[in-house]
């Protein structure tokens, strides 16, 4: 969809009471979530950060600009927003924690292993593949 034809139908949907039929009748689909948390995948649309973005900048009830995913393009109306409790911050505050210390593990381990394979040097014997294959 070019982006002129999408701003369009961003106007349109921006203006309608009812945003599940102005989609329909522009011809898109239309398409509604649970509530999502940040660096959660989108149903439909995977990881996408600049729909989160946008998604947790906008007020409840706005309508999106359309934004520019891999899959093609997403305009976003927000329905509803939940803050996150006291409560549920200290509750999820060990598990975040192990997100975190995990993700940097791996980023480590990774980083590790791609400077170990480019200082690597494999030679393969061709007659012991040979009579090990035979």
């Amino acid at each position: 969809m070019s982006r002129q034809k999408a701003a369009e139908i961003a106007a349109k949907l921006r203006g309608a009471p009812d945003f599940e039929k102005a989609a329909k009748a522009a011809g898109v689909e239309a398409k509604t979530t649970e509530l999502l948390a940040r660096d959660s995948p989108i149903p439909d649309l995977g990881v996408a950060p600049a729909v989160e973005e946008i998604a947790f900048k906008l007020a409840v009830g706005a309508v999106s600009d359309p934004i520019a995913i891999d899959a093609g393009t997403a305009i976003i109306k927000v329905l509803e927003k939940k803050e996150v409790t006291p409560s549920e911050l200290a509750a999820a505050k060990d598990k975040f924690r192990e997100e975190v210390l995990g993700d940097r593990r791996n980023r480590f381990f990774s980083a590790y292993m791609g400077k170990a394979k480019e200082k690597m040097r494999i030679e393969v014997n061709r007659e012991a593949l040979q009579k090990a294959v035979s």
